[in-house]
Parts: structure tokens; sequence; C-alpha cells
């Protein structure tokens, strides 16, 4: 009886283990992921479909990945938790799962195979203040968010002429659109 007792809160505390070491959790983020078993999982499904993502991308996309992740980072800490303070704070979690699954979700569609095709997606987003919600200090910030898909491969006239149409088509040459950094075509 003892062992399954053991058992038992074994299996009970990984399941609210969250991508990362809880023990050494320092951020309110992390903090609120390791406060909240829900939050928690979307974490670990996040880590794992950006592996998934690293693990099927080309060198030059994983790196734009990884630009982006902690792009996305950055602003999630801003949008959720600026003005909070408590990491079991409804709001606050509420707003960090939504953003953790909406990015788990680009990071599941993020390379696709068709044939001898390979298609990306590029991501933006910037934060825009939040005329609906000035009053509220941890609502104050909005965002706006582009994804566009991308031809990587092959890397022919054919995809940069696809590419070029995609950028036309989104306005994404305009100064201060898009970050440089994520707009690069294969």
């Amino acid at each position: 009886m003892r062992w399954l007792i053991i058992a038992i809160l074994c299996v009970s505390t990984s399941a609210l283990a969250a991508s990362f070491d809880c023990k050494a959790a320092k951020s309110l983020r992390e903090r609120a992921i390791c406060a909240d078993p829900e939050l928690s999982k979307a974490d670990e499904d996040l880590a794992r479909a950006y592996s998934a993502a690293q693990a099927e991308a080309s060198a030059a996309y994983r790196a734009e990945l990884r630009d982006a992740q902690r792009l996305w980072l950055r602003n999630l800490d801003t949008v959720c938790t600026t003005g909070q303070i408590d990491p079991k704070n409804i709001d606050l979690q509420g707003c960090l799962i939504s953003g953790t699954l909406g990015r788990t979700k680009f990071l599941a569609n993020s390379v696709v195979k068709i044939g001898a095709y390979v298609f990306t997606q590029s991501w933006h987003e910037r934060l825009t203040p939040d005329p609906d919600n000035q009053e509220s200090p941890n609502w104050r910030f909005g965002s706006e968010e582009t994804i566009w898909p991308r031809l990587e491969s092959p890397a022919d006239a054919h995809a940069h002429a696809f590419n070029a149409w995609v950028r036309d088509r989104l306005s994404l040459d305009k100064p201060g659109d898009m970050d440089s950094s994520l707009t690069q075509t294969a």
C-alpha cells in the first residue's frame, strides 16, 4: 500500500511539471506556470511543439524560430505580466494560457512539407496600446500578430516569385511593418 501512495504522489507531481525546473522559477510568468496545472501543461506542449519545429526546420529557419520565440516571450511578458504581482491571478493565467496555446498552434504548423516543397510560416507581433483598456495596468498593451507563408525550398525563381507576391499582398515591405530579421526569404 505504501508503494501505491508513493507512485500516486510521483505521478501527480510530474503532472504539474513545467518545461523547466519550477524550483528555479524567477519571473512572474515562470511562477504562474508552476502555480497552475493547466498552464504548466500548456507550457510543456509549447516546448514539445518548439522542439518538433526546430527538428524539421532548415538551419536558417531554426535561427528565425529561435529569434521569434525570444521576441514572443518578451511580448508575452509585457502583455500579460505588466501590473501583475500574483502568479495565481486568474487574468494573468488566462492571458498566459491564451498566448501559449496560440503560439503552440503556430509552431505546430510552422514547417509544412508537400512533396518536394517546404513551406514555413513567418511571424511578427507588434505591441500596440489597447485603447479599450487604458485604465487597467495589466491590460494596457494589445498586440497585432501577422503570420504569412513562405516557400523555403526549392529555393528557385518560383519560390522567389511566390514570396515576393506574398510580401506585396501583405505590404510587408513598408518601413516599420515587420522586423527585418523576420522577413527574409529563401
